[in-house]
């Protein structure tokens, strides 16, 4: 079960590490920005973490670029809370303000799906108290995140 869970998140870290480093670079909003620094920051420790726990386990796992989209054909991994290849083109090609709003929408349903995850009866089995330890705490951050973000979406970015 923990090393499903590890392997799952690697993937989804790389996707919301990938979406945080363009808002970090392209949001208009200062405070959008910041977070997305922070958040790209704490999704790639993660990463790294679990990856160096399946290495040491001396178990396989798939990165996120291991899963291109091919002849047409959306080969993307499906699991909850993961954007869309359209979705990514959309926020990489976004201007101004457009890329904030797009950014804390996908983002919020990116931690949403990292938490639903979490949650699963996956999460429920592991017993590895570290990497519990780390599903609880990333959990605890991601949902101040969630509503840091929906804050900023009211206040119109």
């Amino acid at each position: 079960m923990d090393t499903d869970f590890a392997k799952k998140m690697i993937v989804h870290n790389q996707q919301g590490t990938q979406m945080a480093d363009i808002a970090k670079k392209n949001a208009s909003g200062e405070e959008v920005r910041q977070l997305a620094a922070r958040i790209s920051d704490e999704l790639t420790n993660d990463t790294k973490q679990y990856i160096d726990w399946l290495t040491e386990w001396k178990e396989t796992y798939f990165n996120l670029s291991d899963f291109p989209e091919m002849e047409g054909h959306d080969m993307y991994p499906t699991l909850p809370g993961i954007a869309s290849l359209s979705d990514l083109s959309a926020l990489e090609t976004a201007a101004g303000s457009s890329v904030d709003k797009l950014f804390l929408s996908l983002m919020i349903v990116h931690h949403e799906g990292a938490a639903e995850l979490a949650d699963s009866i996956v999460a429920e089995n592991m017993q590895f108290g570290q990497m519990i330890n780390l599903k609880n705490k990333t959990m605890k951050k991601q949902t101040e995140e969630i509503q840091t973000m929906k804050q900023l979406q009211a206040k119109g970015n």
